[in-house]
């Protein structure tokens, strides 16, 4: 017969599976023996460890509730073993959430909070996501990046899904009816120059192989990891950028200059200009501790 939650005692450093690091970690939290785990439950408790940024591990987790079924004369089930493992998992996705450091420049709308934690900086070596990228960046020239983002359904919509041999077929008809389509910046130069340079996208691939292995080529294959303390640190445009920008205009790009190919190559995972303190940065980063090599 199981006991009740007074009933039940004992110092939880003599529990199986809880060592003295994790015996110590509860005494922290204020809970030091049995009757304590089955008066606030397993999950409270381990939502109070996140909340004091503990770090508590799963199995810690499945030890107090062992510990407790057994003081209690139960045996774990499986089906009780997985409700409490997707109760903990979701306890610290809360607290993830609640505790990440993310760059500033992001923090001022859900939208850029989105762009930031799921693609900026994240390798891309898919032709029609960078000739994407590489329109979207040129049509902020003079605009906010919030401002694009905003219209990016209505680009996708516009340009094919920036499918590079469909946009590159693209008559004058058509390009007339996207300049009087809200969805996108209603700027006659941008609007035709994506055109344009889906053009070039094909007579690159055609001598090159892929627009991946030319923008590549400029950070030799590998992303370059930088270490910027604060968004001053961040350059507006750098070498490599300023080679590629030369080197799109030279195939017949067109806004393309050194300051659009850089946040291109941000945005493109080209390089990682998370800052270090970001969670972002420590994920990417990890990916490609040694960086890569400038091109000479």
């Amino acid at each position: 017969m199981a006991r009740s939650s007074t009933q039940i005692s004992g110092a939880l450093a003599a529990a199986p599976g809880i060592g003295p690091k994790s015996a110590q970690m509860l005494a922290t939290a204020g809970i030091t023996d049995l009757r304590q785990v089955a008066e606030l439950g397993v999950v409270e408790i381990f939502r109070r460890l996140l909340a004091a940024n503990l770090q508590p591990s799963v199995k810690l987790a499945q030890a107090l509730a062992a510990a407790l079924d057994a003081a209690r004369g139960q045996g774990v089930t499986a089906a009780s073993q997985a409700d409490l493992l997707l109760q903990i998992e979701a306890l610290r996705r809360a607290a993830q959430a609640e505790h990440q450091v993310r760059c500033e420049w992001c923090l001022s709308t859900p939208e850029y909070v989105a762009y930031h934690d799921q693609e900026w900086g994240v390798p891309e070596r898919d032709d029609q996501r960078l000739f994407e990228l590489l329109t979207l960046e040129g049509a902020q020239a003079g605009l906010s990046w919030l401002t694009v983002l905003r219209k990016r359904e209505g680009y996708r919509r516009a340009f094919a899904q920036f499918d590079p041999a469909r946009v590159a077929a693209f008559d004058q008809t058509q390009i007339e009816s996207i300049l009087l389509d809200p969805g996108v910046v209603r700027h006659r130069g941008k609007i035709e120059s994506t055109v344009s340079n889906a053009r070039a996208v094909l007579a690159l691939q055609a001598e090159c192989g892929s627009l991946a292995d030319f923008v590549w080529s400029f950070v030799a294959g590998r992303p370059i990891i930088n270490a910027w303390q604060t968004l001053s640190d961040i350059p507006a445009s750098t070498d490599q950028s300023a080679a590629l920008s030369r080197a799109l205009a030279k195939r017949g790009f067109r806004f393309v200059g050194p300051t659009t190919c850089y946040a291109f190559m941000q945005a493109a995972g080209l390089v990682c200009d998370h800052l270090v303190g970001c969670y972002r940065y420590r994920q990417l980063a990890g990916k490609h501790p040694r960086g890569a090599a400038a091109p000479a």
